[in-house]
């Protein structure tokens, strides 16, 4: 058992430090390319984006409740396609009102930034694939699967360090959007993909996107049955 501990969390650590250590290459090789004013544009744009995503809140009542799951995998697997569904369309609409809002909002509230709003409006189309990451990182490690999440994230870093020195002297500071989408994407349908072979995570299509079904039951029995846990908080204040 202890064993298996350690080894489940050295790979853990593992994908946190190449995780990080992604970060931080990604910010020098745009010092590199472009100098410190594209840091900053980045770094701003990837904060804004990094605050949207606290209005998809799915990931943090998916995650703690798929471990549950591991043992039945009939139910995980319905569980894994409506999150991953709800959380695809949800993200969209996010999507949709952050194209429209943006750029009024940034001109307003941060008006030193206006010129990185086209960066963070092409980051966005990252957004959903974003959504998709998310939703399956806990299922990894609720299937002890530690070490196929840090290969995972290997070649993530991988991309975004041989992308990035391909594009910034074609497109400038769009390419750094540029890359942060193609990387996002494809980790994305990356971790889905090694997913299905760890799990019976369902293959997703257009039709069981726009479809109720089984995997919608499914998923509003879990997240309702999770939401009694809260009662008695929302309770205490309601009085």
């Amino acid at each position: 058992f202890w064993h298996l501990l350690r080894d489940h969390r050295k790979w853990g650590i593992g994908a946190s430090y190449v995780n990080t250590l992604g970060q931080t290459l990604r910010l020098w090789l745009i010092k590199f390319f472009l100098g410190t004013e594209a840091v900053g544009l980045f770094a701003f744009a990837h904060g804004f984006f990094a605050n949207i995503v606290a209005l998809a809140p799915l990931p943090s009542v998916f995650a703690p409740i798929v471990s549950r799951y591991v043992d039945r995998a009939k139910e995980l697997a319905r569980l894994i396609a409506g999150a991953l569904k709800y959380q695809f369309l949800w993200c969209l609409v996010i999507v949709i009102g952050t194209l429209a809002l943006a750029p009024w909002f940034i001109s307003v509230v941060f008006p030193k930034y206006t010129s990185a709003t086209p960066l963070f409006l092409l980051m966005m189309a990252a957004f959903p694939w974003n959504g998709v990451s998310v939703i399956l990182n806990p299922v990894f490690a609720a299937l002890k699967e530690q070490r196929s999440f840090f290969f995972s994230t290997t070649l993530k870093v991988i991309s975004s360090t041989v992308l990035l020195p391909l594009l910034i002297p074609l497109f400038g500071v769009l390419g750094i959007g540029i890359e942060f989408v193609l990387t996002t994407a494809g980790s994305a349908l990356e971790r889905y993909v090694r997913m299905r072979k760890l799990s019976p995570a369902p293959e997703l299509s257009l039709r069981r996107l726009l479809s109720l079904g089984e995997d919608d039951r499914t998923v509003a029995k879990v997240f309702l049955t999770s939401l009694k846990g809260y009662r008695g908080l929302f309770s205490f204040f309601l009085r």
